[in-house]
């Protein structure tokens, strides 16, 4: 972990959580510890949903809710894929 105090800054914690989120530090993608899905899923997941595949199918092949395939579909979830490196 980083220890100079010139990467240090002053706030809350919501601006402390705004900085992790624009600095894209933190467990995000496959390293959320709660993460049930690769990036590699997530991808065929999409690929699945624009050719019609029903969320109910989806969320029985891949062992996860229909709440977490909607997630998907709208981006409130792995919303970041198409930016990691």
């Amino acid at each position: 972990r980083c220890a100079n105090i010139k990467h240090l800054r002053i706030g809350d914690n919501a601006s402390n959580v705004a900085d992790r989120t624009n600095r894209r530090r933190g467990p995000w993608g496959e390293r959320h510890r709660s993460a049930r899905l690769t990036a590699q899923d997530v991808r065929e997941v999409r690929a699945m949903l624009k050719i019609g595949t029903r969320q109910d199918v989806l969320a029985a092949r891949y062992g996860v809710t229909h709440v977490a395939i909607s997630n998907i579909k709208t981006g409130r979830t792995w919303g970041n894929l198409d930016c990691e490196s």
